[in-house]
């Protein structure tokens, strides 16, 4: 009786997608030869993709302005929303401040 090996799949870290989603938009190549050029299937690609886009069809934007007050100088407090965001601040801002960047950074569920 043969066993049949599962492969298993390759773990892609946030950076690592990023730079690829990036690479794409500038490949000019189709979805299928670009993810076959790379070395991952097309379907991984394109969920990433769908992940980056906020209603853009174009491309995913690399960066959002958030309308935020301004802070007093000096170096105070630092916001870890999980190992993806990471926010330093110059100054101890007020916990209104701190869950006003929260609701931004955080979609709704």
């Amino acid at each position: 009786m043969e066993h049949a090996t599962k492969s298993r799949r390759r773990r892609f870290t946030i950076e690592e997608r990023a730079r690829y989603v990036e690479l794409y938009w500038g490949s000019g190549l189709t979805k299928r030869a670009f993810a076959r050029r790379h070395g991952f299937h097309e379907v991984t690609l394109h969920h990433w993709l769908r992940r980056g886009k906020r209603g853009d069809t174009s491309h995913p934007p690399a960066f959002q302005e958030m309308g935020l007050p301004a802070l007093a100088s000096g170096w105070a407090t630092e916001i870890a929303l999980g190992q993806e965001i990471l926010i330093r601040l110059a100054a101890t801002p007020a916990p209104e401040f701190i869950a006003q960047v929260i609701r931004q950074l955080r979609p709704p569920c």
